[in-house]
């Protein structure tokens, strides 16, 4: 029997470091036997690191490559025929995390549209011997970098999921029931190994998540090449975070939202330290602690006999740092940045980019396989 591995995320848990590695060393993989799958249009490769685009597919969400559930799973068995391997391997964070909340019709039905996805993916599967590995923050952390996360790209998204803090916690609580989700895996997958980790740098191997994930899933790391840091996505800062709510009270287009993130990066990367975002709400922090217990309490089954799972707890106060500079300030530099000759170009290449990808899909594609290759070699 074949043998399939499925890295589930979670999101915000190095899985950008984990997936490029996987990118890079694609051939020295399937050299050992383990094919990471790319996509395919045309017969043209996409270099794709990771595997979302198949995983809302799943879930009926459609994105690029737009491919059908069967035409990418077709893919992936002939890559592995083709290179002779017997374990195929796939990443994606969207494996745990579609559906999503905000974009399901009937938000009573979030767990079943969760096992609906997951009978889709056995019925894919079921001739494999089936693994799955996925790493955790604890909930109320967790939370805290999706609040960021969402309000950072707030803009690119058809509909608005942010408004505050309080609100927004209110809304993904299903996505923070660990209990359940992961129950339903292991209910409807039944897999023979269900590796389900905290991420904690100080418990991963040299605190490195790709050299602890080659090790968990016994990869010789003879041939392979291991990526410097660069490629793990860098969080916002806290006081670009707060610029950029105030940014989405005026709609854009997608092309000036796209430029207005690179903005908000472009300085973000200037900055030497990172101070991440926080929930400063004293009583919605209770709140969210109290919500969460069940689920640090229900998470102690994969603690190996430990008496928890998560030893670092959510801060409920004293310990949140205070904002380092004015609105102000942070509003006169992007703006300053926003409306240089440099932007206005980025902007160009953007607004070349989305036409390609509307109407010239197969161009596109070309330039995006040039870009991958570039980032790669």
């Amino acid at each position: 029997m074949k043998k399939l591995i499925l890295h589930i995320g979670q999101s915000k848990t190095g899985t950008t470091s984990i997936q490029a590695f996987l990118q890079k060393n694609r051939k020295a993989l399937a050299d050992k036997g383990i094919i990471y799958p790319d996509y395919f249009i045309k017969g043209l490769p996409l270099n794709t690191p990771e595997h979302n685009a198949f995983a809302e597919q799943l879930a009926g969400l459609e994105r690029y490559p737009r491919l059908s559930i069967d035409e990418y799973f077709h893919q992936f068995e002939q890559q592995m025929e083709q290179k002779g391997c017997h374990t195929l391997l796939l990443s994606g964070e969207s494996f745990f995390g579609v559906p999503q909340i905000w974009r399901t019709k009937n938000r009573d039905n979030f767990f079943e549209e969760h096992k609906r996805k997951l009978l889709v993916l056995k019925k894919l599967t079921e001739k494999y011997e089936t693994h799955v590995i996925g790493y955790f923050r604890p909930p109320e952390e967790w939370l805290e970098t999706v609040v960021a996360h969402t309000i950072r790209y707030e803009g690119l998204s058809k509909n608005s999921t942010y408004i505050d803090d309080k609100q927004f916690f209110s809304d993904i609580q299903p996505h923070m029931k660990y209990d359940q989700l992961l129950g339903l895996w292991e209910e409807v997958l039944t897999p023979k190994t269900m590796t389900i980790l905290p991420y904690q740098k100080d418990i991963l191997l040299n605190g490195d998540a790709v050299q602890d994930f080659t090790r968990r899933l016994n990869i010789p790391e003879n041939g392979l090449e291991f990526l410097p840091d660069a490629f793990e996505h860098r969080s916002l800062d806290k006081r670009y975070v707060n610029l950029k709510k105030e940014l989405n009270r005026a709609q854009r287009s997608k092309t000036k939202e796209r430029i207005t993130i690179i903005c908000l990066d472009t300085l973000n990367n200037k900055l030497p330290k990172i101070q991440k975002y926080t929930i400063d709400d004293l009583g919605l922090r209770k709140e969210i602690e109290s919500f969460c217990q069940p689920i640090h309490e229900w998470m102690k089954k994969y603690s190996e006999g430990n008496t928890s799972f998560f030893s670092h707890t959510f801060k409920i106060s004293g310990d949140i740092e205070p904002e380092t500079s004015t609105l102000e300030q942070d509003q006169h530099d992007f703006i300053q940045l926003y409306k240089s000759p440099a932007m206005r170009f980025v902007y160009a290449k953007t607004r070349t980019k989305s036409f390609l990808r509307k109407k010239f899909l197969i161009g596109y594609t070309f330039i995006k396989n040039l870009r991958a290759l570039a980032k790669i070699s």
